[in-house]
């Protein structure tokens, strides 16, 4: 059995309450009904793409304006962030490199004492080692 609805624009049907079966006793409502609503649903781009169809030439040019300006500002943002992080990376590596030149300093320190024979004197008063 194949049904075709003959009707375009019916949300639903309606029978007459002493129905003869003729179609004189069928009424209709207008309206698209849940089923033409299901298989006729706009996917998101196809939304978008009506709303967009739908703007003026103004607001087309005032949303890509808008757009362009937050990912300018987003840039910049970035760029701030990236110079700030490289002058505090440059201050901490000079703090390190002030460190490991301390520590270069005591152990060639300590490798000249050791070369002169200033080991294994911890009796010794600092007076009595002779460098």
């Amino acid at each position: 059995m194949k049904i075709t609805d003959g009707h375009t624009n019916t949300s639903s049907y309606t029978y007459s309450t002493p129905s003869d079966g003729s179609s004189q006793s069928i009424s209709t409502t207008v309206g698209n009904s849940a089923a033409y609503k299901a298989i006729h649903k706009l996917n998101s781009v196809q939304k978008v793409q009506k709303h967009w169809a739908g703007l003026s030439h103004t607001g087309k040019i005032a949303l890509g304006a808008s757009i362009l300006g937050v990912f300018v500002l987003v840039v910049i943002i970035y760029t701030f962030v990236c110079i700030t992080q490289r002058k505090k990376g440059r201050a901490e590596k000079a703090i390190h490199d002030k460190e490991w030149d301390e520590h270069e300093r005591e152990l060639m320190s300590y490798r000249d004492r050791m070369a002169k024979g200033g080991f294994a004197v911890s009796h010794l008063t600092t007076q009595e080692v002779k460098y």
